[in-house]
């Protein structure tokens, strides 16, 4: 039987508490709200390509209707927040380029990813690809992170629930460069292998734990639960932005994370 510092557990406490309650217009936006997010480039040439205009309307309705807008940037990225749960048109222009028209589906709370090709003649153009990820996530910086290419082992919900971990260290196991002491009298406890520390015989150094963008004390990462995990971020040096112990990081964000 694990027996838990109660300092430790006092600790972890206070760093959920300090986030507040959710009120009732902020827990409804969070299961309502969507995000899309994405990139068009160039059928041929496979570049960004900026100023293109983007229009999200509902499934069904006519050129008439007002729908969401977006525009493009430098990088032919484009954003469409606080977009409802249901089935939509998304419609892409561009002068020079054909118009094209593709349907999306989009759950309440659903985070999407999507490329989106243009051609400048009437030619047959590749499918949008989507990719669906989490809004809590997105928010947070950590499909921005995924995607500059930082350092690092990214964890999504969908893993999680592909793994099926008896406790959160059990995520750990596999991860490159980690090293997962089991039991002991805080609980299990994960090490970052730096060189220095296996040279003189200990598992590894103790890296900063980050949660919900708070730096917390808690001494085993087993005081929470599996199921109140949105993702986890490992960077076994430096980091981007504040995660940038020399030690290592391990930032993990939860579904309760005010956005």
């Amino acid at each position: 039987m694990v027996t838990l510092d109660r300092k430790a557990v006092a600790a972890a406490v206070l760093a959920l508490a300090a986030m507040g309650p959710l009120t009732e217009l902020e827990a409804q936006r969070r299961t309502e709200a969507g995000v899309i997010t994405g990139v068009v480039i160039d059928q041929e040439s496979v570049e960004p390509l900026a100023d293109v205009r983007l229009v999200l309307v509902p499934y069904g309705e006519g050129r008439e209707v007002f729908g969401r807008t977006a525009v493009t940037n430098q990088d032919g990225r484009f954003l469409l927040s606080e977009v409802a749960g249901g089935a939509y048109d998304l419609r892409v222009e561009l002068l020079g380029y054909g118009d094209r028209s593709d349907s999306l589906e989009i759950d309440e709370g659903t985070f999407l990813d999507i490329s989106v090709s243009l051609g400048i003649e009437a030619i047959e153009l590749d499918e949008i690809s989507v990719t669906v990820g989490s809004v809590v996530l997105a928010r947070q910086g950590f499909y921005d992170r995924k995607r500059q290419g930082f350092r690092g082992t990214f964890i999504e919900r969908s893993e999680i629930e592909e793994e099926q971990p008896a406790s959160v260290t059990e995520l750990f196991q596999n991860v490159r460069g980690v090293t997962v002491v089991w039991g002991g009298v805080y609980g299990s406890q994960v090490f970052m292998n730096q060189r220095s520390s296996l040279t003189s015989g200990h598992p590894g150094c103790r890296p900063e734990v980050w949660l919900d963008g708070i730096r917390s004390t808690i001494e085993s990462l087993d005081i929470m639960r599996v199921e109140e995990l949105e993702g986890i971020e490992v960077y076994r040096g430096g980091a981007p932005g504040k995660f940038n112990d020399p030690c290592g990081t391990i930032a993990i964000w939860t579904k309760r994370v005010i956005r």
